[in-house]
């Protein structure tokens, strides 16, 4: 099968998965805006937020790499050595909540109870044990079963929440629900028995020269993952700091129906992406006419996302959630340019790694926190939540585009390497 033709149906398979996943979640929203308030919906989206920021960094981004070698002995030292990572980085934090004065991480969490932020290790290790998982099942090309342990994770995660606030009505239910909804979709992506083996052997010497072979991945795209883990993760903290912890749930209720899942597809798309220009750098073939091609029709689609959220947006909200939702899609006005940028930048970033232009990444990453930490600074002693989101959409759309065109400059000229 030609690489156009696993890209097709690669992508077919995730999105399914994904829009099975994004439906229950887009169902259950409708009644988790009526069993909880907002100030509780703001724990959930700085969860998400410190979640984004330390899975990616607690993988070493070495599951990118386990994609490129040849040899499954190979890969599975590195994907050993990527669990082995995240275990790590769950264990610290749990040591740093356990001897951190409770005002300095409310600080950072102001919406997350003192008596819940425990669920962040967790969530941090469930999520980063994903991230790795999906890899593998991408580079064994189980397309099929990676769809449905992210429906299945979908599934788990909405139910729980549901059920939580209907019983109780507490936050605990709603933010446990993330990790163990992670945690179910884990159990249908788990790799072959021989392929777990070789993750258990990651420390020795195949383990160690694997590791000094690909040592660019944890040295700048881990650095670069975590720095853009801080970029969209900060705007959900900045917002606790300068609004109110009802700004915060608003703004999540607009991340939870319309970035998580542009953000969701935009993953499926960018593994088969992986998966496609690593194999074609494998076989020495240009990837740049392919790139091209997957930005237009991307672009395609989220030029319809643009004008149906600036012209539907606050109406659907206050229809399908309730009146007091309206304010989240107002907000998806202002942010709707800065999520199609990003939808159409976050597959196609995968280009850089697959082509090994690993310090393209970094300094494009370490740039775009920059200029997004800047814009808050800047912006955000206004107390103005419009002008702040405004604002952080604007960077955001020239940020994005200066990544595609980094992605097409390196597919044109792949670092051929042996592998």
């Amino acid at each position: 099968m030609r690489l156009p033709e696993v890209m097709r149906g690669g992508v077919f398979t995730l999105v399914v998965g994904s829009i099975v996943a994004q439906v229950v979640a887009l169902a259950a929203t409708p009644l988790l805006s009526r069993l909880y308030a907002p100030g509780q919906l703001a724990a959930l989206t700085q969860l998400l937020a410190v979640s984004s920021v330390l899975a990616p960094l607690s993988t070493m981004k070495l599951e990118v790499a386990l994609m490129l070698p040849r040899r499954e002995a190979v890969a599975g030292r590195l994907f050993g050595l990527a669990v082995l990572s995240g275990m790590v980085v769950a264990a610290m934090f749990v040591l740093v909540l356990a001897v951190a004065s409770p005002t300095v991480v409310g600080c950072l969490v102001s919406a997350l109870p003192p008596d819940l932020r425990m669920v962040m290790p967790a969530a941090v290790l469930s999520m980063t044990l994903f991230i790795v998982l999906s890899s593998v099942a991408t580079r064994e090309g189980s397309f099929a079963r990676l769809a449905t342990a992210r429906a299945v994770a979908g599934i788990v995660t909405a139910t729980v929440g549901v059920l939580a606030g209907w019983l109780h009505g507490s936050t605990a239910g709603l933010v446990w629900a993330l990790p163990l909804g992670q945690l179910a979709g884990l159990a249908i992506v788990l790799p072959r028995v021989k392929f777990l083996r070789s993750g258990l052997l990651c420390l020795d010497r195949l383990g160690r020269s694997a590791l000094g072979r690909y040592r660019r991945y944890p040295l700048f795209n881990g650095t670069s993952s975590a720095l853009d883990g801080l970029r969209i993760g900060l705007p959900a903290i900045a917002l606790g700091w300068y609004c109110t912890d009802a700004v915060v749930g608003q703004y999540g209720m607009t991340f939870r129906l319309a970035a998580a899942p542009i953000t969701l597809v935009a993953l499926s798309v960018g593994q088969v992406n992986l998966r496609a220009v690593s194999g074609m750098v494998r076989a020495r073939e240009n990837a740049a006419a392919h790139v091209r091609r997957t930005l237009g029709r991307l672009w395609v689609v989220a030029g319809i996302g643009i004008i149906v959220s600036m012209l539907f947006g606050p109406a659907i909200f206050s229809v399908v959630l309730g009146p007091e939702w309206r304010l989240a899609g107002e907000y998806l006005v202002l942010l709707a340019p800065g999520l199609a940028a990003r939808f159409v930048s976050t597959p196609i970033s995968t280009t850089l790694g697959a082509t090994e232009h690993v310090e393209w990444e970094f300094t494009w990453r370490l740039v775009a926190f920059l200029a997004v930490l800047a814009t808050l600074l800047l912006v955000g002693p206004t107390g103005e939540p419009r002008l702040i989101l405004a604002s952080l959409s604007g960077v955001e759309v020239v940020l994005c585009l200066a990544m595609q065109v980094l992605a097409v400059k390196a597919a044109r000229s792949p670092r051929w390497t042996a592998r």
